[in-house]
Formats: C-alpha cells, structure tokens, sequence
C-alpha cells in the first residue's frame, strides 16, 4: 500500500537522496511469510518518511497472482497488485518462511530473473533466499536465510553455501534471516541511502535497541541459549548443536565423543539424563525429521531423501519411518 506522508511533529534532516526523490519498493509476499518481518521492514520506511519530513520511500504490496497470501500466523493479509504487475527496477523485497521449499511457479522465476538482469535491488527475508536460489539468482554470491531452513537447503542447493549471520549487503542482492534482524537490516539500509546518523535517528524515534552487525550469528552462545554454565549440561547441549548443525547428516557418534572430549559411556548418561534418549536415537530421530520435511517441501523420491538424511539403505528408512510416523514414506505423501 503506498505510504501518505505525515508532516506533523515531523523531524528535519539533510539527505544524499535528492530532494525530490522517492525510491520505491515492491514487497512480495509468498505463502507462510513471518507477519513480524514485514511489519518490521514497512515501519521502518514509514518512520523513515517522518524523520525525514517528506516522502523518501514508498511502497506496494505484492503476491505472485495478486491474491491475499495467509502468513505463518494464518492470517490472510490484503495485497495491491500482482507480482507481473510491479514496475521494473524497483527494489523488490521477497518474504517467505513456511513457503514449501519446492520449485515456485515458472513465471515468478522469469519475473525475478528478469528484474535481476536489469539491475534491480532485490532483498530475500525469512528463506525468501531458497526463491532467489531457485531463480538462479545466488550464485558466487554471499547470502543468509533463517538456520532452521538450512539444512534442507543445503540439499536443495548443495552448491550454495548461506551464512550463518543475520543479514548480508551484496550489492543488488540483500538478503535476512528474518526476525529481528529485520530491523537491523532496515536500518542498515537507511544508513546507506542517507547516513549512518539517519539510521540512528529513525531507530530513536521506533525506541530500538542499538543494530547488531550484519555479522552477528543467528544463534545465542550455548551457554546463553540454555543459561547455564554447568559442564554437565553444556556438554549434552554442544552434542545437541552438532547434531542440528549436521546439515550433510554424516555426524557419528564417534565424531562427538572426538569433539565433546567425552566416553561414550559419559554420552549416553547425559544423553539419558537430558533427554531421555540415547544418543544414536536422537540421532536417528532428527534425521527422520529432516527427511519429513524433505518429503513435505520437495520432490525428492524417497531413495534420495534416505541418502540425503544419512541412511544406509531406503528399506532401514523405509522401516525407521513407519516406526516413528506410523505410516510408509510412501503413504505420508499422500
């Protein structure tokens, strides 16, 4: 929706955008996208404008076939126009984060790839960069998207690498993991487009905290993360960040006890005392996780999906699956 500026109370600046200038941007919504990122990124312009005083930034909504797009709270949220309809060269910013991570319609590929070779800024959100990724968009370039949709997207995209920070600034390319990094982003962005005291100014006036880097990590230090400073827990919770962070699912145990420094009967007691397993269940168990979602969000047979969550043969994931999900790989599909 276009932005009407308000004038009252408004703060007076000096810009490098010139004074009769207002950049544009097409925000494009995709089925599932976190309703906190986009209200984050369209307050921020909004309070851009006061700081300013006038209209420096406007902004229309957008979905692939101008309908309403339901986010991830279940809201349907109201859209301005369709994707095709978006004039050319504006900065397009792409939101999505319980989007199936699957193929997107041929005709938002072209879209995208077209706008991208005309010269286009365009910013992914959320996983918005699995988008971009399937439009071709991301190679030999730097990027990030939110940690819980990295391991699948490393088998999606075993030739991408996204970093595991809050946000990147390549050129054209911008890319978040969403959350409130949104606002560190935005603020980032404002920072270019003006100065560095703009960006503290607006960041002032929406009362937020000083933006982390573009370098942060996405994820607290264990010790943060579960508060505590015991060696006991925080040996299980290391095993435990390995496992999730085992997007090629080759982890051993025999590699954990190698780096936790650990026996291995030490890391089956704290595996039973934390978690109430073992740790070759919890294991196997996430790699089963990993392989549902790879059979909900993609198009993977299900020999692929069991060689790419690490199991030795389809019949063992076959098995393992019914076991755990109570139906066939196969059945779950359906």
């Amino acid at each position: 929706m276009d932005t009407a500026v308000r004038h009252d109370r408004h703060i007076e600046c000096q810009t490098n955008v010139a004074q009769d200038q207002t950049i544009r941007f097409a925000v494009v919504l995709f089925d599932g996208f976190c309703l906190i990122d986009l209200a984050t990124a369209i307050s921020a312009l909004g309070a851009a404008n006061r700081v300013a005083g006038r209209e420096l930034y406007s902004w229309t909504i957008a979905s692939t076939d101008g309908g309403p797009v339901k986010c991830s709270n279940g809201v349907a949220y109201p859209v301005n126009m369709a994707l095709a309809e978006v004039p050319p060269r504006v900065r397009t910013f792409l939101f999505a984060f319980d989007a199936t991570l699957g193929h997107d319609a041929p005709a938002t590929l072209g879209w995208l790839r077209k706008a991208a070779r005309g010269g286009a800024m365009m910013g992914a959100f959320g996983t918005a960069a699995v988008i971009l990724a399937q439009a071709g968009i991301l190679s030999g370039r730097e990027f990030t998207l939110h940690w819980t949709a990295q391991p699948l997207f490393a088998k999606l995209f075993p030739d991408l690498s996204p970093q595991n920070t809050l946000f990147i600034i390549g050129g054209r390319i911008l890319s978040c993991a969403g959350g409130q990094s949104t606002g560190d982003i935005m603020i980032a962005i404002l920072s270019q487009d003006v100065d560095r005291a703009f960006g503290v100014r607006v960041t002032d006036y929406l009362l937020g905290p000083a933006p982390r880097p573009a370098d942060t990590p996405q994820r607290q230090a264990t010790a943060n993360r579960y508060g505590t400073r015991n060696p006991h827990p925080l040996a299980i919770m290391d095993a435990i960040d390995a496992i999730d962070a085992d997007e090629k699912c080759e982890l051993t145990i025999n590699d954990l006890l190698e780096t936790l420094r650990v026996s291995r009967r030490q890391l089956e007691r704290l595996f039973r005392q934390y978690c109430d397993s073992t740790p070759a269940r919890y294991l196997k168990d996430l790699r089963l996780d990993r392989g549902r979602d790879l059979l909900d969000q993609t198009s993977m047979s299900v020999q692929d999906v069991s060689i790419a969550v690490g199991f030795p043969s389809v019949s063992n994931f076959w098995n393992s699956f019914a076991q755990k999900f109570g139906c066939s790989p196969s059945r779950y599909r359906l």
